[in-house]
């Protein structure tokens, strides 16, 4: 077993990572072994300038607090760097976001120094591929203020399957027809505007050509972009000052230009989907509420 511990003082740039997944020439073993990875980030602030930028692509409101899903999008480079680390054994290529869980305690301020440790978690066989989650905590003076449970998937077909994580049984798709909350509309230019702020240069943002060359129809919006520009009116049902869990399941791409739909469980604001285009399937289906401080992420 390989074991890994970084110390970082600073964002790194995140090209030699992208380099490293495009032209990686790792192929997996089934039985080949996970390494223990973990990199921390001791003393940083959220920059304010590049949240209002986020803020403004997103179209989320200044409440004095960092947006809930901010920090996962902020920290994007150090997951790239455990992902594309020499040990770790899958190719990055191709990869998918599969689900994010997260709990956030306290309300993250932009004045606050905080500390950041992130790992990599658990692997299991699925019959998609290989999942991997990344465990993200951000710390305070008073302990761990935001955990998450980031989840990926690289397909890969397997002699057997291992159970799946009980946190995927927690996202469920709408019981009855959903009631419209919003609609919204992808500009041309979300993958781009989005990638530069936060480092997510991934080509199938960027170019329509590229997104096509991994078989897309044309270039697709983040994940976490549509999932904040969704969100950010159902977050006024939710108490920002009291500990929010949020959990997120991405089941198929939201295109640029694509008109997105989001649906709600009637008055249960917190319960939704999200449908882009013509495409009867959800695209993005999670939950947002308060809970105890006492919950745990996983």
């Amino acid at each position: 077993m390989n074991h890994l511990a970084v110390e970082i003082q600073s964002l790194p740039n995140p090209l030699p990572f992208y380099y490293k997944a495009v032209f990686s020439s790792k192929r997996f073993r089934e039985g080949d072994a996970f390494p223990e990875l973990a990199c921390q980030w001791k003393d940083f602030k959220f920059d304010l300038k590049r949240l209002n930028k986020y803020r403004q692509i997103c179209q989320i409101d200044d409440n004095g607090y960092v947006p809930i899903l901010y920090p996962h999008s902020f920290l994007g480079p150090l997951h790239l760097q455990i992902m594309t680390h020499d040990t770790f054994p899958l190719k990055l290529l191709g990869s998918v976001h599969h689900r994010n869980h997260i709990v956030q305690y306290r309300p993250l301020k932009v004045e606050t120094n905080y500390g950041a440790k992130l790992r990599l978690g658990e692997h299991r066989r699925r019959p998609q591929g290989m999942e991997f989650d990344l465990i993200t905590d951000i710390e305070d003076d008073r302990g761990v203020a935001w955990s998450s449970v980031s989840t990926f998937l690289v397909r890969k077909k397997f002699s057997s399957e291992d159970p799946g994580s009980p946190l995927a049984e927690m996202i469920k798709n709408l019981e009855h027809a959903g009631v419209e909350a919003l609609r919204f509309t992808v500009p041309s230019h979300a993958g781009k505007s989005f990638g530069l702020i936060t480092k997510d240069i991934n080509p199938i943002h960027m170019s329509a050509v590229m997104a096509k060359v991994f078989g897309f129809k044309r270039d697709l919006a983040h994940g976490m972009w549509a999932l904040a520009r969704g969100t950010a009116p159902l977050m006024l049902h939710i108490n920002a000052s009291e500990p929010i869990r949020f959990d997120v399941a991405f089941k198929g791409p939201v295109y640029m230009k694509d008109q997105v739909r989001v649906l709600t469980a009637g008055q249960d604001k917190g319960h939704f989907e999200f449908y882009s285009g013509k495409n009867d399937r959800p695209s993005i289906v999670g939950q947002i509420k308060n809970v105890s401080e006492r919950e745990s992420v996983s």
